[in-house]
């Protein structure tokens, strides 16, 4: 017991300090340099150094968006889904396939990849306007992207 509690003590003097500091997810910016305070601590830079910053053009959870990017829109750098709807935060941004901060964006019952799957529009609950709602539409086996076909009124 003793030799883990003398390893814990050697290894907490060798982590650098800015690595000590909680995983705080508001935009705290310690350092004024742009970049919160936790992606830095993510990607590996200092946020208590102004100097040190990750690189604007990295993308290291490789879903299509630099790390200013998912700064910019709010997305996990390490995530490459950070909604976690199946489809990645560059295929929702650059396509337009839905909000890569939530799980279904027009909040119609449907998660945004199966709004991609069934070609329906994931910024509209109602693609059609046909007064049912798309989830609805598909549970009752009609078209969603036909507003002649409605599901039949219990």
């Amino acid at each position: 017991m003793r030799n883990i509690i003398i390893f814990l003590a050697i290894l907490f003097l060798l982590i650098p300090s800015s690595l000590l500091l909680s995983a705080d997810t508001t935009n705290k910016d310690t350092d004024y340099d742009g970049w919160p305070d936790y992606i830095e601590i993510k990607l590996g830079t200092d946020p208590n150094n102004r100097s040190s910053v990750p690189n604007s053009v990295g993308d290291p959870d490789n879903d299509g968006l630099f790390n200013s990017e998912e700064l910019e829109v709010g997305t996990d750098p390490l995530l490459p889904d950070t909604d976690g709807d199946g489809l990645s935060d560059g295929q929702e941004v650059k396509n337009k396939l839905g909000n890569p901060l939530s799980l279904d964006t027009d909040k119609d019952g449907l998660n945004d990849f199966v709004e991609f799957l069934n070609g329906t529009d994931p910024y509209n609950p109602d693609t059609d306007n046909d007064g049912w709602l798309d989830s609805a539409e598909i549970i009752a086996g009609t078209d969603p992207l036909d507003p002649t076909l409605k599901p039949k009124k219990p």
